[in-house]
């Protein structure tokens, strides 16, 4: 079993053999599963949507992020009652640094996947807020488990 990693802004995808993973801060981590197909996918999103109207579907933003996942999946529609979301992160990871929008990122894009995933008829089965805490989520492919840690952040004095 091999593991994808799921960068910033990247979606991966598997049909039950790899373990996908991300690793969070602000960012989310959405991961669908289509346990009846063995088909999963997991998607690191910095942002919940683009400043500008974009052409091109790009996981960094969760409004593209689960419709990308969805297509990816073939599920255009069909059998949505069969899909689950697992979502992760959102943490208020910039605060100690005096950015006050850099603040709102993490919760805004936790708001965003629930709107998102009920507009897509996607259940949301468990949301983590990581809060104050980096995280990370491993899907395994091979059974359809997941797993989320929570790891506490640096202070400011510890990154300079």
């Amino acid at each position: 079993m091999a593991t994808q990693v799921a960068r910033i802004g990247v979606m991966r995808i598997t049909h039950g053999e790899d373990q996908l993973k991300a690793i969070l801060g602000s960012c989310v981590g959405i991961a669908i599963f289509w346990k009846k197909k063995k088909i999963y996918a997991l998607s690191h999103c910095l942002l919940a949507e683009p400043s500008t109207p974009n052409t091109v579907l790009n996981a960094k933003y969760v409004s593209d992020a689960i419709p990308m996942m969805l297509a990816a999946m073939d599920n255009h529609g069909r059998d949505r009652f069969q899909l689950d979301a697992v979502v992760v992160g959102g943490a208020t990871m910039l605060q100690e640094f005096g950015n006050a929008n850099a603040q709102k990122i993490g919760p805004n894009n936790l708001d965003a996947a629930r709107t998102h995933l009920d507009k897509h008829n996607v259940n949301l089965r468990h949301l983590e807020s990581a809060d104050q805490f980096a995280s990370q989520i491993i899907v395994d492919g091979s059974t359809g488990a997941y797993d989320i840690t929570l790891f506490p952040k640096l202070s400011a004095s510890e990154i300079q």
